[in-house]
């Protein structure tokens, strides 16, 4: 299935549709002021050309691809000044000699060639000079997207159908510690959906699925078809591993690679299902986090083993610094498609919002970031770290920038501790959970 003729009808105007600092990191601080292509408006789209207008491709003035929106004219991996057929080959207009799809400015997936159109000379955009993953088709583009699934195309997740998706949701843990959960359910499902929850984060431990304990693995499934009868999506969240699979650690190792290959398999034909690779990665450096050593794997081979069994469900992948530094991103990107970059925001002291922009939202304009996990924290080191206040400033960011968020966590526990967003299994809010639901 295709999406990206059915997404080109909706890139006009508005869219239808604790822990402590890692040490010894490559410096994530790329100075990047994430000014890059905005890919929601993506200049004018020139209307088809203009019909073959020659010279100007439609409204797209010369050198800027077709009003570029500084990121090559190139809002959903369109042709430069989105001549597409050229005028219907009336010479193509010369593709509004799209100038090198305007520099790609980091942005704009560094345009596709443009098509040039189908006249005698339309070269169209050259598809930039920077574009982060330019050289690598998106999946809309390509039309992998699992059934009834997502695909990602610039910086924006899209349904099947075309429509731009920003998902709003809450984490649910407890499979990650017993095979069974707890209190876990249809109807704690149906009262997530209840706070207009659409998404839900499930935890999972890596050795009780790969060893079947106690029937893990239909446990699992059943969870999965419950929350999504009850209408949400789900992403499985590899959230323990190593030996024992007692806790959290540094980042994935042999067995994650085990475990992602059964994962992937299981819920490959389900597009509603999303597979976050590794939960925080932690005290590593880029190159570790990207490529693995030192006895870890990397987030590049976690990728490339759901991509082997056939499966193009979104794949998140998440910072170092326990999950919340995307620095790494700026020379260590993973390669594929239908990937989603993500962040967890707690009121540490280097965590504040004054340090998003150069942490992890300078990757804003290039990429899908959603923030999977945030609440207050009770051990953090930062101010404000019990009340809304810190809450309120992601939710706030995350509005004004488009982004899908997952709050932290629907389990009855301390609410400033855990943090919890339910001070009951009938899913009555804490003062918290009462933020996010009426956020939803």
């Amino acid at each position: 299935m295709r999406c990206r003729l059915a997404l080109a009808a909706v890139t006009l105007g508005t869219t239808v549709w604790g822990c402590s600092s890692a040490a010894g990191e490559d410096d994530p601080l790329f100075n990047r002021d994430g000014t890059g292509a905005t890919f929601g408006v993506g200049g004018v789209l020139s209307g088809t050309g203009g019909t073959g207008a020659e010279a100007t491709g439609g409204t797209g003035a010369e050198a800027t691809g077709g009003v570029a929106n500084t990121g090559g004219g190139e809002p959903l991996g369109g042709s430069g000044a989105i001549v597409q057929t050229g005028g219907t080959g009336a010479t193509g207009g010369t593709g509004a000699t799209s100038g090198n799809g305007g520099t790609g400015n980091t942005g704009g997936n560094g345009g596709t060639g443009g098509n040039g159109g189908s006249g005698s000379s339309g070269t169209g955009a050259t598809g930039g000079t920077g574009g982060s993953g330019g050289d690598t088709p998106s999946g809309c583009e390509q039309g992998l997207i699992a059934p009834n699934g997502y695909c990602v195309e610039g910086n924006k997740v899209y349904d099947a159908s075309g429509r731009e998706t920003i998902f709003h949701g809450v984490n649910r843990p407890s499979l990650e510690w017993t095979p069974q959960g707890e209190n876990m359910g249809a109807s704690d499902f149906q009262a997530m959906a209840g706070w207009g929850a659409d998404i839900v984060r499930i935890a999972l431990n890596q050795c009780w699925w790969t060893g079947n304990s106690s029937g893990y693995q239909n446990t699992v499934s059943s969870r999965v078809s419950e929350a999504n009868n009850a209408g949400m999506a789900v992403i499985l969240d590899l959230h323990w591993s190593g030996s024992g699979c007692t806790d959290q650690q540094e980042m994935a190792d042999s067995g994650s690679v085990t475990f992602w290959r059964s994962v992937a398999q299981t819920f490959q034909s389900n597009g509603r299902v999303f597979f976050d690779l590794y939960n925080e990665p932690q005290n590593i450096q880029c190159t570790i986090w990207h490529d693995g050593g030192d006895g870890w794997v990397g987030m590049q081979e976690l990728y490339d083993t759901v991509r082997s069994t056939g499966a193009d469900n979104l794949v998140i992948v998440s910072g170092v610094d326990w999950g919340y530094n995307l620095g790494c991103v700026g020379n260590h990107p993973v390669e594929g498609y239908n990937v989603v970059y993500a962040t967890h925001l707690y009121p540490y002291a280097n965590k504040q919002p004054d340090n998003w922009n150069s942490h992890w939202a300078f990757l804003v304009p290039d990429y899908p970031i959603w923030i999977t996990e945030f609440g207050p924290l009770a051990s953090a080191d930062g101010p404000n770290t019990c009340g809304n206040s810190y809450p309120q400033a992601v939710l706030s960011r995350a509005a004004s920038d488009g982004l899908s968020w997952i709050a932290w966590a629907w389990y009855v526990a301390g609410e400033c501790d855990f943090p919890s967003l339910i001070s009951n299994w009938s899913g009555s809010p804490t003062s918290f959970g009462s933020l996010v639901r009426d956020a939803m």
